[in-house]
């Protein structure tokens, strides 16, 4: 309901609409939208069809999927863990269990700054040397290639501290770096395989 809100009250953005306002406050003829049906036929064959063949033509597009679909499947039995060791191995309550998703809301933060840091130092600085449309897609991976070496490294650090003995800080501590390196890989990754879909899209190079 907030982002319904939030659409309505958003002025409108998209540049083919803009352009077309802006032709017609200045007396110009706009060019004429194609029929509906064709709108729909190229929705349908463009939007629909297309990623789906290079899903199964484009190994880097299917590579990149599978990987994010591992990663998301991950992430929530992940999820399920937590109640599992915090009330059965460390005799927390219901509410303090469900608290410690505040860990995995500071590392979401936390692979955000880490995405900014490396667009900001590392992507932007070699985007310098390409015209604009040819900067090649694998440069947004930088972030991805930080979180894919924290996912497991958070997911051992967790099974293997989530004992009694051990203080709970500890996983917790593990569950904030799983959830960087998961936000880090999946911005990144998906910025990859988008910059990937537009080319094949629209024929034009990242």
């Amino acid at each position: 309901m907030f982002t319904l809100l939030w659409v309505i009250a958003t002025p409108e953005t998209y540049h083919p609409i803009l352009m077309r306002r802006r032709m017609e406050q200045l007396g110009l003829e706009a060019p004429k939208q194609p029929p509906f049906l064709s709108l729909v036929g190229q929705f349908l064959r463009i939007g629909l069809l297309r990623p789906v063949h290079m899903l199964f033509t484009e190994p880097i597009v299917a590579i990149l999927g599978l990987y994010i679909a591992c990663e998301f499947g991950t992430l929530f039995l992940f999820f399920g863990a937590f109640f599992l060791v915090f009330e059965g191995t460390y005799g927390w309550t219901l509410v303090q269990s469900g608290m410690v998703f505040l860990a995995v809301a500071f590392g979401c933060c936390l692979g955000t700054v880490l995405v900014y840091l490396c667009d900001r130092f590392l992507y932007q600085t070699k985007a310098r040397h390409f015209p604009p449309n040819e900067i090649p897609p694998e440069y947004r991976l930088y972030s991805a290639m930080v979180g894919t070496l924290l996912l497991p490294t958070s997911l051992f650090w967790f099974g293997w501290s989530a004992r009694p003995e051990v203080n709970p800080a500890v996983p917790i501590v593990a569950i904030a770096s799983f959830a960087c390196g998961n936000v880090s890989l999946f911005i990144s990754s998906m910025q990859c395989m988008w910059l990937l879909i537009w080319r094949g899209l629209f024929d034009i190079s990242c």
